[in-house]
């Protein structure tokens, strides 16, 4: 017969302990990880056109400096002006598009996130590059599609030997139906899933303007203001 021993008031204590410095130690860890946002546009293959004048979209819609700084879609899908798109979409058979962008500092890494808003799916490669715009690593996918939500794709791998300072996201968007648009794209130092978070100000006071770091109007997407 299995006999039930009750626990003290001393072990509940050490035990109430002992997980407490266990949840300690692992929002320490959670707090280490360093993310990057793009925050430089390298080199792109093509934008979206959309009809400028008064009453259309500015010419910043869909470039590709919409995909700078944290996400302005994400985690929300569907459509935006506010991420890249590339000229060559909708089904059109294979044919490579590509934005190179770069960081603020360069730094060893284990992970790069690529927020897309819209019709997932379409990503080939992921490129990276030293701070001598050598490319040092490749990691090849096979564009399909992944429905129609917006998802963030993690691309994770061992702490790379040398700091990286811009990576290359290539993607197939004639092979994955719908647009595919990227918001946003982040490097990190741990393999922890980078978030999305969208990239908002806080409303300030009625009436009055502001600017953040992308040139948003507070409490709007940042990437709007470029509209």
């Amino acid at each position: 017969m299995q006999v039930l021993r009750q626990t003290s008031p001393l072990e509940q204590s050490r035990n109430a302990f002992v997980a407490l410095s266990l949840l300690v130690c692992f929002a320490t860890v959670a707090q280490s990880q360093t993310i990057q946002w793009a925050s430089e546009v390298l080199d792109v293959s093509s934008e979206k056109q959309v009809q400028t004048g008064p009453h259309s979209f500015s010419k910043h819609a869909y470039r590709a400096e919409q995909a700078l700084g944290k996400p302005n879609k994400c985690p929300a899908t569907g459509d935006s002006p506010c991420a890249w798109a590339p000229s060559n979409d909708y089904d059109q058979g294979a044919q490579e598009e590509f934005i190179k962008v770069g960081f603020d500092r360069p730094m060893k890494i284990m992970q790069v996130a690529i927020a897309q808003n819209y019709y997932p799916g379409a990503v080939e490669k992921v490129i990276l590059y030293d701070e001598r715009d050598r490319q040092r690593g490749e990691f090849d996918f096979k564009p399909q599609s992944d429905g129609l939500f917006a998802k963030v794709k993690h691309v994770t791998f061992e702490k790379t030997s040398y700091a990286v300072a811009a990576v290359k996201i290539v993607i197939q968007p004639g092979l994955v139906p719908g647009q595919n648009e990227i918001d946003a794209i982040a490097i990190s130092d741990a393999i922890t899933p980078v978030e999305a978070p969208i990239n908002t100000i806080r409303l300030g006071a009625i009436g009055e303007v502001g600017r953040g770091s992308r040139g948003g109007v507070v409490g709007t997407p940042a990437g709007l203001a470029r509209l």
